[in-house]
């Protein structure tokens, strides 16, 4: 966990400059593809050091896909309603963190092997990715059909 940590804090310190450069849903794009890579690292390997490697680029990329997140949510939310957006933003994210646990508790406990279990998070962090990718390309080509 402390190699997450360290990983988290260094990314937070680069967070904004990727931002800039690559706008919010690309951010976060990587961050995703940062954090299932690093699940599927840590079910293939059984090293420490590798696990321990796995777990900092983890906290890397974790950071990166939640600062990009409410970036991107702060971006796009009209500045009328700003405080009702951010907060059923925030609703939704306490309750991934709180349902996520539970569903990684529960197929632990369908005595499914834990490198199932971690494959099947690395999968969900692809697909989430793969979901933003679409919507930023779906509004890509409609803003160029528009202009």
């Amino acid at each position: 966990a402390m190699c997450g940590t360290v990983g988290g804090t260094l990314m937070a310190a680069y967070t904004h400059r990727i931002v800039q450069r690559t706008g919010s849903q690309v951010a976060m794009v990587i961050g995703m593809v940062g954090a299932g890579l690093s699940g599927v690292i840590i079910a293939l390997t059984s090293s420490l050091y590798l696990a321990s490697a796995a777990n900092f680029i983890g906290g890397f990329f974790w950071t990166l896909a939640a600062i990009s997140q409410f970036t991107y949510f702060s971006e796009n939310a009209p500045a009328d309603n700003a405080t009702r957006y951010m907060t059923v933003y925030n609703q939704v994210v306490m309750l991934a963190v709180f349902i996520g646990p539970m569903l990684g508790s529960q197929l632990a406990s369908l005595s499914l092997d834990l490198v199932v279990v971690l494959w099947v998070g690395a999968v969900l962090r692809f697909v989430a990715a793969g979901i933003v990718a679409a919507d930023g390309l779906a509004a890509l080509r409609q803003a160029r059909r528009a202009g």
